[in-house]
């Protein structure tokens, strides 16, 4: 497929993310019920769900002018992939660049 026929089809689309609750602990940022809604078009109805993520800080970091992320813990998550005809796999649209229309 010529390289001006697949930059026609990448196009950037807004994006809906839902959360139940976002506590903040010692032991760092939680949240859950996370759903990302997936744009017009993909086959999923959402691109990645969480019922919990818990994202931890390195504790000496946490008074200095960079935070740095210690561990992210996942728990029940979901990530939907796409692969278009070319074989190329996408995931996470509109979150880390341009979508791809399947």
């Amino acid at each position: 497929m010529p390289r001006e026929t697949v930059q026609r089809r990448l196009r950037f689309q807004p994006v809906v993310v839902q959360v139940e609750r976002v506590a903040l602990g010692l032991g760092g940022v939680e949240v859950t019920g996370l759903r990302v809604r997936a744009p017009h078009g993909w086959p999923a109805p959402e691109v990645l769900a969480a019922r919990r993520v818990l994202v931890v800080p390195d504790l000496r970091s946490v008074l200095s002018s960079t935070v740095r992320v210690s561990r992210v813990v996942i728990e029940d998550g979901y990530l939907s992939a796409l692969r278009t005809g070319d074989g190329k796999v996408h995931v996470l649209p509109g979150l880390i660049g341009a979508t791809a229309q399947p």
